[in-house]
């Protein structure tokens, strides 16, 4: 019964872990998209890379093809931590928010 009783306490302290996300913003030129993964350069000259995108941007901006290559954008996007094929955790790039600096 202890047993049972430790399992639900754990399993209940789980469920409601809530997993904070990073949300950060840069100004940054996009250079390519190239192999899944979109790449922007900021004004330091520090590269930038996002291997994801949310579906409002995409329905905003085409960036696989060569309209907005060497545009400058406001990025907004979330940092997520994932584990890569060897089983480190790695932070991974989400753009939630784009907008065009003219």
């Amino acid at each position: 019964m202890k047993t049972l009783f430790v399992f639900l306490v754990a399993f209940a302290s789980m469920a409601t872990t809530v997993v904070a996300q990073e949300t950060e913003t840069v100004k940054a030129t996009f250079n390519e998209y190239s192999e899944g993964t979109y790449y922007f350069t900021d004004s330091n000259d520090f590269s930038i890379e996002f291997e994801h995108i949310s579906k409002e941007v995409l329905s905003q901006f085409n960036l696989a093809g060569e309209e907005f290559k060497g545009k400058l954008f406001q990025i907004t996007y979330e940092v997520d931590a994932e584990e890569d094929e060897d089983g480190d955790t790695i932070a991974v790039n989400t753009i939630v928010g784009l907008k065009l600096v003219e």
